[in-house]
């Protein structure tokens, strides 16, 4: 803003100077223009006059020359002779005054001749006069060149008088507009004069406010220093004791200016062993563990130079060099295996941020010791081989209790059924009740068991994604269902559905369990209506708020018109073994559902339901699009 007035003043004082001075030449052109043609007016009015006394030397000579011719008296020659002298130099006069103009030098020069023939002519009548007596008619000859010389200047007077008449007019314009000039001058003059005192006094006034407040910012940047030095000292204090090791490392020489205590504690140097030297230096990363970190850095850069050809970078580029590489990593830090100075390693979790400090960058890098999480990692990682290699044995075990339970059931089916058949008529009402009882516990037994071997299949199979578009599998389970559909007298109405990279035959078991479901729990009476569709939105778009932000997802809505039931049981339906209704109502192992959730989680969806009894279920899947 100052920078700005003082500009504007300089403008205004340059433009008011160019004013000034182009006035005052205006006015210096205009008084110069009113000398000159005064002086032309002047001159006009000197050529007439000469012009006259011209004519009246000619005429005062012709009066010598008949004051002689009559008295015969010498004494009339006198005059003559003199005003002869006083011709010729009024002449050369009229000469040199009409220098400057064209047309006045020929009349001059005509005007000259026709003097000298009027002289020539007075002189031989003087000189006759001596010795005869003049004519008459001789007299009246000097009277026609007398008439000559006053027409021809009377002509030259006229010219004259025309260039009197043109320079006056001019004259009367400077003398109209030089007054009007001068008086604008000395206005603008006065009134510059007074806005400059004005400016002065504002300048005055602005500069002692600002002088003020100077003094104020002053004041008030001595306390900033305070605060900053107070801020220093604390901050210093944090970093002396901050529960992480920290270093500061100059961009450009990688020299290592500041530590804190901990850093001290971790590596087992001492400050002065420390501040000035590199990590290089120090060796505090092994050549092996360099040689293991360079590829992985260069991996996150892209990049293709050597070590060497990175420290010798200017600390602008290496800034950019760091900043690309913070950005990649996307905060995660490095694990990066130190050697103290007893030659121990420990492993450390980095991150640096750059800052400046004056006009230097350093890189603000942070120790974390996580020695005690890569033994628990290790330890993780060894309970992790051991938990698969017991859900292996688990599976196995699963498989093979189920394959040898449905082998002893199979049997019962038969032998019942057998019995049933041939000793019908020897068993009693009793016994064929039985019998039926027998075959029905059978029958739900191996269900169960199926449910069961369905379930640990979707918990513990390989999984292999596909890109698949929905609708194909719903084809294939409304073919599989086709029965039961028809039975029902039952529909199902698809719109557009989504393609999806999912687990093919486990996607399959999942519509085909939620559909089931629907025509399981149909109202009795009431044909059954199954409504399937998808849309596709990021995660703040649906109202789950189990979903990651930021993150696009297929929801598939499943609804149906069937039984419903109470939203309080929206979360317990998905729990393996979970029943809403009695047995003798419904069929079902009430494994179905938590299959259903069981693949869902599969695909690192999430799975909800809306409910009311009476009014049917809609069932929502959402699966992140990948």
């Amino acid at each position: 803003m100052g920078i700005y007035k003082h500009t504007r003043t300089k403008l205004l004082f340059l433009f008011v100077t160019i004013f000034l001075v182009t006035l005052s030449i205006i006015s210096y052109i205009r008084i110069d223009n009113l000398i000159h043609t005064s002086k032309l007016v002047n001159h006009t009015n000197v050529v007439k006059l000469n012009l006259r006394n011209t004519f009246s030397i000619l005429l005062e000579m012709e009066a010598n020359q008949r004051g002689y011719i009559i008295t015969k008296d010498s004494s009339f020659l006198k005059p003559y002779f003199k005003n002869v002298a006083i011709l010729e130099i009024g002449l050369v006069k009229i000469g040199l005054l009409t220098k400057d103009n064209a047309s006045q030098q020929i009349n001059t020069a005509t005007l000259l001749s026709l003097v000298n023939k009027r002289k020539v002519y007075l002189q031989s009548i003087i000189n006759e006069a001596g010795g005869q007596r003049i004519t008459t008619e001789r007299m009246l000859g000097g009277k026609a060149l007398m008439d000559n010389v006053r027409q021809h200047i009377s002509k030259m007077e006229s010219e004259e008088d025309r260039l009197l008449e043109m320079r006056s007019r001019l004259l009367n314009k400077e003398l109209f507009l030089t007054p009007i000039l001068t008086f604008s001058l000395i206005l603008s003059a006065i009134i510059i004069l007074i806005a400059t005192y004005f400016k002065i006094i504002k300048d005055l006034r602005v500069s002692d406010t600002l002088r003020s407040e100077i003094e104020k910012t002053n004041k008030e940047l001595e306390l900033k220093n305070k605060e900053l030095e107070e801020s220093e000292e604390r901050f210093f204090k944090i970093f002396d004791n901050n529960p992480v090791a920290l270093s500061f490392g100059e961009l450009g020489n990688n020299k290592i200016v500041y530590a804190n205590k901990l850093f001290y504690s971790y590596f087992g140097y001492s400050e002065e062993e420390v501040i000035g030297r590199t990590s290089e230096e120090l060796k505090l990363v092994s050549d092996e563990e360099n040689a293991r970190l360079f590829p992985i850095i260069m991996s996150y850069l892209e990049d293709n130079r050597s070590l060497e050809e990175l420290q010798a970078l200017p600390p602008a580029e290496t800034e950019q060099l760091l900043i690309k590489l913070r950005q990649k990593m996307f905060g995660a830090g490095f694990e990066v295996l130190y050697t103290r100075k007893n030659k121990e390693t420990f492993f450390a979790l980095v991150f640096y941020e750059i800052i400046a400090i004056g006009n230097k960058k350093f890189a603000l890098t942070s120790y974390q010791d996580i020695t005690d999480r890569k033994k628990t990692e290790k330890k993780i990682e060894t309970q992790n081989e051991e938990l698969v290699k017991i859900n292996k044995e688990l599976e196995s075990f699963t498989y093979i209790s189920s394959h040898d339970l449905q082998e002893p059931l199979r049997k019962i089916q038969v032998f019942s059924s057998q019995i049933a058949e041939k000793d019908q008529k020897n068993l009693s009402d009793k016994g064929k009740d039985l019998f039926k009882r027998i075959q029905d516990c059978a029958f739900k037994m191996q269900t169960l068991i199926q449910d069961l071997l369905t379930y640990s299949r979707t918990t513990a199979s390989e999984r292999k994604f596909e890109n698949i578009d929905i609708s194909t599998i719903i084809l294939e389970v409304k073919e599989d269902l086709k029965d039961e559909l028809l039975q029902k007298n039952a529909s199902i109405e698809t719109g557009k559905m989504c393609e999806l990279k999912i687990i093919p035959f486990q996607f399959r078991q999942l519509i085909y369990n939620l559909i089931s479901n629907s025509l399981k729990f149909s109202v009795e009476g009431r044909a059954p209506e199954i409504k399937i569709k998808s849309e596709m939105g990021k995660a703040e778009s649906f109202n789950n708020k189990k979903l990651i932000n930021g993150v696009k997802y297929c929801r598939i809505s499943v609804a149906d018109n069937g039984i419903g039931f109470e939203s309080e049981y929206s979360e317990r339906i998905f729990e393996v073994f979970q029943r809403l209704h009695r047995k003798t109502e419904y069929a079902g192992t009430g494994i179905g559902l938590a299959i259903v959730k069981k693949i869902v989680e599969n695909h690192n969806g999430d799975i909800t339901v809306e409910s009311s009894p009476g009014k049917g279920s809609t069932f929502h899947i959402y699966i992140p699009v990948t």
